[in-house]
């Protein structure tokens, strides 16, 4: 199982889909920084690993 530390710093506040952070995997204590949420998704489920994660994140976009 992979387990993360998010660390949320600050965001944007005119666009809550702006949070600047770190992300940690426990395994391995890589860290990763993130400046918006789609970053932050792509960090959790990377396309390569997870391909219908784009598919349904591009549906949502398309939308907005």
């Amino acid at each position: 199982m992979e387990s993360y530390v998010i660390r949320i710093y600050r965001r944007d506040l005119d666009d809550p889909r702006k949070p600047v952070g770190m992300v940690e995997v426990v395994e391995t204590s890589e860290t990763r920084t993130f400046t918006h949420v789609d970053e932050l998704v792509d960090i959790l489920c990377p396309k390569e690993i997870h391909p219908l994660r784009t598919r349904i994140a591009g549906d949502r976009h398309d939308n907005t």
